[in-house]
């Protein structure tokens, strides 16, 4: 269950803390879904008003680029979930063969070093957004400000950094995610 809260013995002020930061980002995490389901929802509706408006000579406008930024946006959001319920692809043959031991190092490993590039990638992000803000970009289709699309990345990959970020910090602890 994404969000539970992590199981180990006799850590109670610990893992009361650790508890509480597994809530917060969880929660950040359901918020940015929710988001995503919302612009999935309007994309659909979108694409079949468009199929039935094109024969009829009435299609969408900028259809194109509502699908392009809605499809940013869906990926964008669900980063974060989707690492929180390991619901993303991984390819572990070779993996599988490696004891308990070093899997936990991997992973720890790997979650430290891809935390950092979300987090790096969120905060570029940010900056990007703000500089389309300040000059007034517009798409160009629809000349629609495109920052808040921009923005809208940048928190689902700050939320999939905090989910990394979270994970390495119990693993440290021998604290589990439970699911």
């Amino acid at each position: 269950m994404p969000g539970a809260p992590f199981r180990a013995p006799g850590l109670s002020q610990e893992r009361s803390l650790m508890n509480s930061v597994v809530r917060m980002v969880a929660q950040l995490n359901r918020i940015l879904m929710c988001g995503a389901c919302v612009v999935l929802l309007a994309t659909m509706v979108m694409a079949v008003v468009n199929m039935i408006g094109r024969p009829l000579k009435m299609p969408v406008q900028g259809s194109f680029e509502l699908m392009g930024l809605g499809g940013a946006l869906i990926v964008a959001l669900t980063l974060g979930y989707s690492q929180e319920s390991r619901t993303h692809i991984s390819v572990d043959i070779l993996f599988n063969a490696f004891p308990a031991r070093v899997k936990a190092v991997f992973i720890a490993t790997g979650d430290l070093l891809s935390s950092a590039f979300f987090g790096i990638a969120a905060w570029q992000m940010t900056r990007f957004g703000y500089k389309l803000y300040t000059s007034g970009e517009y798409s160009e289709s629809l000349g629609m400000p495109v920052y808040p699309v921009v923005f809208a990345v940048a928190a689902g990959m700050a939320g999939l950094a905090l989910t990394l970020l979270v994970s390495v910090l119990a693993a440290k602890r021998g604290l589990i995610w439970s699911r």
